[in-house]
């Protein structure tokens, strides 16, 4: 979902530049022949690409809104939660900071570009979802588009009457009481990561660079590393991220020693 919008919202920026190259007629007409052509055909492709990525953003963020409203379970999982999340997250981020918006083509609809929609869609997705612990958990712990300042400006939207964002009194509720739940919860996880930021290295996830809440070591690298971490890492790829020997989850040890010591780091910072 984000990668498509992102993409789309790439292909529209190209789009825009050759638009407003093409206008100034004196610059355009300036240019050799195999410029204007070559430019031509980049048009072409990106306007095939914006069409097709924006246009299944488009089906995948409605589709997402009516499954959410069903079922909760496979949002919030150890494999899927933190990725939802970091994709509506972005998402938004685009969308209701005006990230996405600055990208002013002619005529957006031929592209597929609506972003009314997404928004809609999207703070449904969130309402859908805005009464399970985990989800809330995973959205303020997405380190690269989580703002207090995203979530703000997406309530102002939703209230402006200028702005025709049709949801539900429901869903608005839902969505508002959330905001104020995510921005709380966000200054109470600044808060524990101040406290820890101290944290010796061996108490770090290597690739997440965050406190392990569960260390395991691997077979082969001997590296000691979340449990959580390794278990998405093999989804997709079943080798030790560190030598590329073949792993499975199984195989991986448990450091009780490790997680005692980690613990009782954090309880010293409690005192």
């Amino acid at each position: 979902m984000n990668s498509l919008l992102f993409d789309g919202l790439l292909a529209l920026e190209d789009i825009k530049n050759f638009e407003e190259l093409k206008e100034d007629e004196e610059t355009w007409n300036q240019l050799p022949q195999e410029e204007r052509e070559q430019a031509e055909g980049n048009f072409m492709e990106k306007s095939r690409q914006a069409r097709g990525t924006l246009q299944l953003s488009n089906m995948v963020c409605q589709l997402l809104a009516k499954v959410t409203a069903q079922c909760q379970d496979p949002f919030v999982s150890e494999e899927l939660g933190e990725k939802f999340a970091q994709a509506v997250n972005f998402c938004l981020d685009q969308i209701a900071t005006g990230k996405g918006l600055k990208v002013k083509v002619r005529d957006p609809e031929r592209f597929h570009f609506e972003p009314k929609e997404l928004l809609i869609n999207l703070i449904t997705m969130y309402s859908n979802m805005s009464e399970i612990e985990r989800f809330r958990e995973n959205v303020t712990r997405d380190g690269r588009s989580y703002s207090d300042e995203t979530f703000e400006k997406a309530v102002k939207i939703l209230n402006s009457t200028k702005k025709s964002i049709h949801v539900s009194p429901e869903a608005k509720e839902r969505f508002e009481t959330l905001a104020a739940q995510l921005k709380s919860a966000f200054a109470i996880l600044n808060e524990e990561e101040m406290q820890y930021e101290d944290a010796p290295d061996e108490f770090l996830d290597p690739l997440m660079a965050t406190l392990m809440e569960d260390p395991v070591e691997l077979p082969s690298s001997k590296t000691i590393i979340d449990r959580i971490t390794i278990k998405r890492h093999l989804l997709n790829d079943p080798h030790d991220p560190f030598n590329r020997s073949p792993l499975t989850l199984e195989q991986v040890i448990p450091r009780p020693d490790i997680l005692q010591k980690i613990q009782e780091f954090k309880q010293s910072k409690q005192k």
